[in-house]
Order: structure tokens, then sequence, then C-alpha cells
């Protein structure tokens, strides 16, 4: 993962009770769209008035009106700072009181739910033992907590009705699988990390749809939208996402690089994911940073 700063925030609300929300099984009819806004907009918890041109490039982050979590699509795993954390860093909204939820399960050692979950810490012959997960990224921030089950409920702010007006209400969806954060590094500043990945155990793999889109505007004042489900519609030109047998990130065939339209030498024509070599000339789609990387020998001008 790269710096947390450099991602999008998911918005999600954990509930004990909702007696407005439309409760449902998990779907691929079921569709919600949240809003998104940048990291150093006004609306942001994050706002810094202080902060420098620079340091709006570096934070090139939106996020949805009420942060829960950095959405990530090169995690499988969605966790959040649980309060009684032994090691904890501040964050702007309360942790997460497990203790005051009706519907947080633990999720034991030989449960599908720990089979499937991703990061997961289990002792051999010990099924009766609560589950826990260990997660590490590339910058050397990390998580390590519980597994455990959740109601997770979400503001839908793209419903419309009849005539074409615009209402909002709660999706919720029972049983999603996630970390509850008990030692985490002080390098995050959210309250923790949505996984968005091609595993199962991810928020999208929970919810039995698999499309999602996100728009981005250009300028941070304006927000952009996350939608899920059908709501995710795409129009335009289409990329086919490449064969991924590790299920994990989303890659795509590269046909080349260009720069003012001429192609750059040395990178191979038309290469597929069906071999390791080709996979290294495949781009992955993993949305934790707005900018572009590339390797040394290609980080030049012609």
């Amino acid at each position: 993962m790269a710096s947390i700063s450099a991602m999008m925030m998911l918005s999600v609300i954990l509930i004990t009770v909702s007696y407005f929300s439309f409760s449902c099984a998990i779907s691929k009819d079921i569709s919600f769209t949240a809003p998104l806004i940048h990291r150093s907009s006004l609306e942001s918890p994050f706002y810094d008035p202080k902060a420098t041109p620079l340091d709006i490039i570096k934070s090139s982050a939106h996020l949805h009106w009420i942060p829960m979590g950095v959405a990530d699509t090169g995690s499988g795993l969605t966790w959040l700072q649980c309060e009684g954390c032994v090691k904890c860093y501040p964050q702007a909204k309360p942790r997460f009181d497990r203790s005051q939820s009706s519907t947080y399960n633990p999720v034991l050692c030989g449960s599908y739910e720990s089979d499937d979950a991703d990061r997961t810490v289990c002792n051999p012959g010990t099924p009766q033992e609560q589950c826990r997960y260990y997660i590490e990224y590339v910058d050397g921030s990390y998580s390590e907590g519980d597994i455990a089950t959740e109601t997770f409920t979400f503001l839908d702010t793209g419903a419309t009705t009849s005539n074409n007006g615009k209402y909002s209400f709660d999706i919720s969806y029972k049983n999603i699988i996630f970390g509850c954060g008990l030692n985490n590094s002080e390098s995050f500043v959210s309250p923790g990390i949505v996984g968005l990945s091609n595993r199962r155990s991810s928020l999208i793999g929970q919810f039995g749809f698999r499309p999602f889109s996100y728009c981005v505007p250009d300028d941070s004042k304006f927000q952009g939208q996350m939608r899920f489900g059908s709501a995710a519609k795409i129009s335009g030109p289409t990329t086919k996402l490449a064969p991924n047998q590790a299920g994990l990130y989303y890659f795509q065939n590269v046909d080349g690089l260009y720069v003012n339209n001429e192609k750059v030498e040395g990178i191979p024509d038309d290469l597929k994911t069906s071999n390791r070599e080709a996979a290294k000339w495949s781009a992955c789609e993993w949305k934790c940073t707005p900018h572009s990387c590339f390797i040394e020998q290609y980080n030049y001008s012609k």
C-alpha cells in the first residue's frame, strides 16, 4: 500500500439497531451511490488551512461524507481501529466500540468466516480460538486484531423517486467480515482501511455484486461519486480486465507507453498476463495512489 494520504475514503456506518434502515440480503440487484469529497476540501475532516500547494498534491485523496476508512483496491480485508486497542493512533472520529454493538460477533478459527477472511492468523488444532488477522503494507504500516462480523450501513445518495426527484435511504448489509484493529502502527490517519480488491473477502466480494466505479473531479471544491452494483453504469470506451489467477489485484493488458503521442521503445507489444514475464508489463489497477510511477529504466525523457 502506498502512503495513506494518497487514497480515497469510504463512508460507512456501523450500527447496533436501525429503525429506519432498509435491511437486505446481499443481492446483485442492490446498489448505492455515495459522494466523494477531496481530502483538502473545506468539507473534509482533514482540511488544513495552512496546507501548501505541494501538501495538497501529496494528499490527492477523495473521501466520502462520513469517513470510515481508506478505500483500497489492493486490500482484501476491511478493518478499522477499535476501542480498547493496545497500540492506537489518533483519529478525528471516535473509535468503534464493539462492546456497544448488539450485532458484533467474533469469528472463531475453523469457521467458514475464518477461512474466507484474508490475512488471518489461527493456530492449528485450536478451532474455538478467536480468529485474528495481521496485515502489513509496503510502506511498513500495519494492523493487527480480531476478525469479526458486523452490520454495515451505507447511505445511498444516488436514489431517485418515480418523478426523478432525489432522496436517500440507508442500506444495511449483515454479517460483513472485517477486522477490529487492536494493535496499529502510528502512520495511519483514517479510522481504517476498506478492502476493495478482487478477493472474496473484500467488501466488494462480500456484497455479491462485482461492479463498482468512481468519478473524481479535477477541482477539490466539487464532489465526486462512488457507485456500487447496478448503479456503476459504464459509458464510453471500455477495456477488459486481464486474467488474474492471483485473485487480488485488477490487471489490464498494456499495448505500450506513449509520451506526446510518441511510443517509448523497449516495451513489448501486446503482452498478455498468461505468463510470468508478461505479468510484469501489465498495469495493476491498484487505486491507492493518484499518481503513475515507472521503474527506473523508463523514468526518463526522450
